[in-house]
């Protein structure tokens, strides 16, 4: 455990924050502040289950990818599952939790496609705090929701931000890519 380090956590899907909260108790994690709630471009309660996306994998695939049982962290709000639970939704830059913070260094979201509404929802935030931000994404997510990558980097460019890592298993600062080094189809 880092010291001096404040982590806020946000997980809308009950099971994953069952869990989330049980593995902080369990580690004896001191600053950690799980919030079962998810972030959104707007405050709203929506469904949240299966993803759509798992309509572009092949068979092989789902059954490669998909065998864990519960998959509690692949669930998305684009989604079909008509018996998906209903959670809560935040605007980032209304919820007094992210508004009272006097810095913000580091943002990592993981959405199952949901990444631009969560962005757009900090916009301000991340605006005034310009912090690091780690953002991993699917592209079948993405797919499922509509949008592409390109969508989340121009509004990142219109944001201020300069450069962007692509996640791999070799995740270090010097892999760091300007938009202009990126492949095509993630541009």
């Amino acid at each position: 455990m880092l010291t001096g380090v404040r982590v806020i956590s946000f997980e809308p899907f009950p099971q994953t924050y069952q869990h989330l909260e049980k593995n902080i108790k369990f580690n004896n994690i001191k600053n950690i502040e799980p919030y079962q709630v998810g972030l959104f471009s707007e405050k709203i309660n929506m469904p949240i289950g299966s993803p759509n996306a798992f309509n572009f994998y092949g068979f092989f695939t789902k059954i490669m990818k998909f065998t864990d049982k519960d998959q509690l962290g692949c669930y998305s709000v684009f989604t079909s599952d008509k018996k998906a639970p209903v959670a809560k939704f935040v605007k980032g830059d209304e919820f007094s939790l992210i508004t009272e913070l006097q810095n913000i260094d580091f943002i990592k979201i993981d959405v199952e496609g949901s990444e631009l509404d969560a962005i757009k929802g900090l916009e301000s935030t991340i605006i005034e705090h310009n912090p690091i931000l780690k953002i991993e994404f699917s592209l079948y997510a993405l797919e499922a929701a509509g949008i592409s990558p390109k969508d989340i980097w121009s509004y990142l460019i219109m944001l201020g931000y300069k450069k962007y890592a692509i996640c791999s298993n070799i995740d270090y600062l010097e892999n760091l890519l300007t938009m202009m080094q990126h492949p095509p189809e993630l541009k």
